[in-house]
């Protein structure tokens, strides 16, 4: 009678070079998010441009560090908020608000970033969903 083990069918033995570097390119990876974001928090950009940074942050995980890096470090591209602070609009809405009121907030046409959070969903993982509601709770209705 034979017997079988889980382990004596032995394809780990194969896959054990490419975990370890996975593990070792997630850590890398980690490292440099988090990197990014407390470069950003710190930086001497407008609370509102910090605030945008942070979100495309998030919302990309490792590619929006990349876009930070590469557009706000090194090209010096500013995201000049409007004057005044940031609301959900009552009248610009189409489900609370949020990106009405971040379109009126840095000059764009809210439709736009609506189509960006919508499109950014997807490789996001779910992340943009939370975000939404987490500003949902936190922006302020607008009177």
């Amino acid at each position: 009678m034979i017997q079988y083990y889980w382990f004596s069918w032995q394809p780990w033995a194969q896959l054990w070079p490419f975990l370890i570097v996975v593990f070792f390119f997630g850590i890398i990876l980690a490292a440099f998010w988090i990197w990014a974001l407390i470069d950003c928090i710190t930086s001497k950009l407008d609370s509102g441009e910090k605030l945008l940074w942070v979100i495309i942050m998030i919302l990309l995980n490792f590619i929006g560090a990349i876009m930070y890096v590469v557009l706000a470090k090194e090209r010096h591209v500013h995201i000049k908020p409007k004057k005044g602070h940031l609301y959900r609009p009552r009248s610009d809405r189409m489900i609370a608000g949020v990106c009405g009121g971040l379109g009126k907030y840095i000059g764009m046409d809210p439709t736009v970033i609506r189509l960006v959070w919508a499109i950014l969903l997807i490789p996001s993982l779910g992340t943009g969903l939370l975000v939404y509601i987490i500003a949902w709770l936190i922006i302020p209705q607008g009177k």
